[in-house]
């Protein structure tokens, strides 16, 4: 049986993992959790949680490893990104 060559386009794989990620991945960020009180104020520290829904497999998901999310403050005159100890998200 002879085998056949097919070209790869880079952009091919770039654009599939995209819209696998657009259209079966679903990130929910949750509202702003002041330090205390009900309301953010200047200079207070706040949390917020992301969510991340994989589809399963019958709805075509596919088994994903290593998922990283990058979160990027645009203007750290509005807001500064700290990262609390590994130990606290297990508690």
């Amino acid at each position: 049986m002879e085998e056949k060559e097919m070209a790869i386009n880079l952009q091919d794989i770039r654009t599939s993992v995209q819209t696998y990620l657009n259209e079966k991945v679903t990130v929910k960020i949750s509202e702003l959790i002041p330090e205390s009180g009900i309301q953010l104020g200047q200079n207070e520290k706040f949390a917020f949680k992301v969510t991340v829904s994989n589809a399963p497999s019958n709805e075509g998901g596919l088994a994903l490893k290593n998922v990283r999310y990058y979160i990027e403050i645009d203007n750290p005159l509005v807001a500064k990104f700290y990262s609390p100890n590994i130990e606290d998200f297990f508690m």
